[in-house]
């Protein structure tokens, strides 16, 4: 997925050291391998390199739990990776999907109302797949968006057979951690067959089995 160029605005800007140091406020984000660029007098900088920048300290000033985080030899920084913590519904999932998942953590970033009301032109982006470990891009959940900034995203769930399926999260370009809880989808249940008897030979008979959550 290929991020937009320029994504945040810095503000609050000053130079507290003459000629050689600026300082400024971030925005309320996700993502990383971010640049920064600088523009002075109408003047816009040259893409650092990374020998060239010192990031060190740069701190998340904006409210909610989102930080961010830089190294002091870099000059890309990013935002603090999203982290699952947990899930505030069933874990026991339908077969046939459709059904809502809400994913508790932080670092999900802005909610689009408060992105609307801080009016931050952006859009926060956010999906979700999960799976057995390992394998946890086997489905892709639909739908998902950040319902509670930085700490809830809400997602629905596919169709799928199985148990023990960990979640990931991809937020701002990068992945999550992979979730320590798991959701399953519920267990098949069968109600009925048919016939109840047949030839002992057992050959070419046909038995039909009904039920639930036999998957597709």
């Amino acid at each position: 997925i290929e991020l937009p160029k320029q994504w945040y605005d810095a503000s609050d800007c000053s130079v507290t050291v003459s000629h050689t140091t600026i300082e400024c406020l971030t925005p309320w984000g996700i993502g990383g391998e971010l640049t920064f660029f600088v523009e002075v007098g109408h003047q816009r900088s040259a893409q650092p390199n990374d020998d060239e920048v010192d990031v060190a300290g740069l701190g998340m000033a904006y409210p909610g739990d989102t930080t961010f985080a830089s190294s002091s030899t870099e000059a890309k920084v990013s935002y603090t990776l999203a982290l699952i913590n947990s899930f505030s519904v069933n874990t026991v999932l339908r077969t046939t999907g459709s059904q809502l998942v809400a994913i508790t953590g932080s670092n999900f970033g802005p909610t689009a109302a408060t992105l609307a009301q801080e009016n931050i032109s952006r859009v926060n982006n956010v999906s979700a797949s999960y799976g057995p470990w390992g394998n946890e891009d086997r489905y892709s959940a639909t739908g998902c968006e950040v319902v509670v900034d930085d700490t809830g995203i809400m997602c629905g769930s596919v169709e799928g057979v199985g148990m023990d399926h960990h979640w990931m999260a991809f937020v701002g370009g990068e992945w999550s951690n992979r979730s320590v809880n798991v959701t399953q989808y519920a267990p098949p249940n069968i109600t009925g067959i048919y016939p109840l008897s047949g030839p002992t030979e057992g050959e070419r008979t046909v038995i039909t089995i009904s039920g639930q959550n036999f998957g597709l």
